[in-house]
C-alpha cells in the first residue's frame, strides 16, 4: 500500500513538469533538453580554458591554484560523464559530439 502510494505520488509529481516545445528540444529516452547540452558544453569550453593557466600555476606550487585545478578537473570529469553517456546512449547529436571532441582535444598534449 505504502509502495503504491510512493509511486503514486513519483509519476504525479514528474507529470507536473511541462516544457514549452519551441523553447526545449528533447534528446529521445533520456529526455535531456538540447538547450541545456549547449550551455554544458559552453561550460566545458571555459573549464578547458582555464585549465593551461591553472595547470601551469599548480606545476609550480601555487596551493591556490593547486586547489582550483582540482576542483576543475572534478567539474571537467563530471560534464565528461554525462556526454559520454548521452554519447553511449547514442543520444548525443553529432554538432555536439563534434564540438565536445574539438574541446577534449585541447586539454590532451
Amino acid at each position: 500500500m505504502i509502495t503504491s502510494l510512493i509511486v503514486l505520488l513519483g509519476i504525479s509529481i514528474s507529470c507536473g513538469r511541462h516544457h514549452n516545445d519551441k523553447e526545449y528540444e528533447k534528446t529521445h529516452n533520456l529526455d535531456i533538453p538540447k538547450i541545456n547540452l549547449d550551455a554544458c558544453l559552453e561550460t566545458y569550453n571555459e573549464y578547458v580554458n582555464k585549465y593551461p593557466v591553472l595547470f601551469q600555476k599548480a606545476l609550480y606550487g601555487d596551493k591556490k591554484a593547486l586547489k582550483e585545478y582540482s576542483d576543475l578537473m572534478l567539474s571537467i570529469a563530471k560534464i565528461e560523464n554525462k556526454i559520454n553517456e548521452l554519447s553511449n546512449a547514442h543520444e548525443l547529436p553529432y554538432r555536439q559530439f563534434k564540438k565536445y571532441k574539438e574541446l577534449k582535444s585541447k586539454l590532451t598534449p
